[in-house]
């Protein structure tokens, strides 16, 4: 099985994937910042998930993220420790592939609502009371947590503070 091919991630991030239907701007926003060659349809973004991501895009979600890699490992479910045992050119497993591209529509969803790097990375990782006071970056292991993140940043992009 092949995997996507991993290229550098574009200096200070990229903005704009929606949440829906991504349009090839978006596409091409989701696959710099996992770091792979190209994305040009959303059954592209399937068949790369499909055939597993190389570990090294881990390493670019986490220099998005300004995390380290161990810190992204919670998120997919494996130690830290076996993650530091994988090569950089190792395949991911489909639902690895899948949560970290979850997460990489949760960090452009925050891009795109805030606008600025450090806002929305300080948002991401400051404990917000519309999500029970937890941090969203806390809640990015779970595709409920991942939901509920997205949610609030759709309330605050539009203005419904309730």
């Amino acid at each position: 099985m092949s995997a996507v091919i991993v290229k550098p991630l574009g200096p200070g991030g990229v903005s704009g994937l929606a949440a829906h239907k991504p349009d090839p701007d978006e596409l091409k926003s989701l696959a710099m910042t996992l770091g792979v060659d190209t994305l040009g349809s959303p059954l592209d973004l399937v068949a790369a998930i499909r055939k597993g991501l190389k570990k090294e895009a881990i390493d670019f979600v986490a220099c998005a993220l300004e995390v380290s890699p161990s810190e992204i490992s919670r998120f997919l479910h494996v130690s830290p420790r076996t993650l530091s045992r994988y090569k950089p050119e190792a395949t991911l497993s489909m639902d690895a592939s899948d949560h970290l591209v979850q997460i990489c529509k949760v960090y452009e969803k925050t891009m795109e609502v805030f606008g600025d790097r450090r806002k929305a990375l300080g948002w991401l990782k400051r404990p917000c009371l519309p999500i029970g006071g937890m941090a969203p970056f806390d809640l990015l292991d779970t595709s409920a947590g991942l939901e509920m993140t997205l949610d609030e940043l759709g309330r605050i992009q539009y203005g419904v503070f309730a």
